[in-house]
């Protein structure tokens, strides 16, 4: 099974992650001249459409949940709790890290970028670890656990509406 390979590796997996969702989202923010003049508007709209999910709560929530799910241990040796808090964690301050890192290498962000956006960094500790926590817990077969995993599909859902993500203002 696919899943069994990517839990038999979760450091590994986490890296990559976190990485894809850092790189995929600072390209999908790339905006060019032709974009910039109106010249090229159905890219610009298919560029804003996928930016808007790679940019999402619900993606970079995700990738706490699945760390936690990743590192909850086996059924027979579950982790300790403060392991998939800690992967969760991780994995979301390494993914933004790598996402300011290479758009100020690039040069598409100013050096100034991590000052602007700390608060995301404090929100990355905050929120990852009992995002963590229950992808840990989703992991189990109990009611509470399989209820759990339908956390990230429900907030996917969820996100567009609260937020009002694709409205268009009058």
């Amino acid at each position: 099974m696919v899943l069994a390979r990517f839990k038999a590796r979760p450091l590994l997996t986490c890296i990559a992650l976190a990485l894809c969702i850092a790189v995929a989202s600072l390209l999908s923010n790339i905006t060019t001249d032709a974009q910039l003049s109106g010249q090229a508007e159905v890219i610009t709209y298919v560029r804003k459409v996928v930016s808007k999910f790679l940019n999402s709560g619900t993606l970079w929530a995700a990738l706490g949940f699945y760390a936690g799910w990743l590192w909850s241990g086996s059924r027979m040796r579950p982790a300790p709790f403060w392991v998939p808090v800690a992967a969760a964690v991780a994995a979301s301050l390494g993914a933004l890290a790598g996402h300011y890192a290479l758009g100020n290498l690039l040069g598409i962000m100013e050096a100034s970028i991590w000052i602007e956006n700390y608060h995301w960094f404090i929100a990355a500790v905050i929120i990852s670890g009992p995002l963590g926590w229950l992808g840990a817990r989703s992991a189990q077969d109990d009611c509470t656990g399989k209820l759990l995993r339908y956390l990230v599909p429900v907030g996917a859902v969820a996100e567009p509406l609260v937020t009002g993500m694709f409205w268009y203002p009058s």
